[in-house]
């Protein structure tokens, strides 16, 4: 899997694995992981890239989105405001978001 481009301020070594609030513990070695420093609502992202599967650690929860494109992260990651992007284009409201994994397929690991 070809790693996902982070900015040098948001990298950290990240744990193997963590566990996502709907789908329980996910391995993560096929993740490129990002601590976010310039928020304070989003505090680690997760994306496979070859799954489109992004995790978000939203103040200390993880929740997970499918069939997220690339461009969609590369917005997120240089967006003035990460927050706002993701509660206007990630988050949806119920089962109805546009990345929603209620009504995408979720991969398996």
């Amino acid at each position: 899997m070809a790693a996902v481009d982070r900015p040098s301020h948001c990298q950290r070594q990240s744990p193997r694995r963590h566990r996502d609030k709907y789908r329980g513990v996910v391995d993560l070695k096929t993740f490129a992981c990002s601590d976010i420093f310039r928020s304070s609502f989003i505090q680690r992202v997760c994306y496979d890239k070859s799954q489109s599967y992004m995790l978000f650690n939203l103040r200390g929860t993880y929740s997970d989105y499918c069939k997220l494109p690339p461009a969609v992260l590369d917005a997120f990651m240089a967006a003035p405001s990460m927050g706002q992007l993701y509660n206007q284009n990630i988050k949806g409201t119920g089962s109805d978001g546009p990345y929603d994994c209620r009504t995408h397929r979720v991969p398996t690991y």
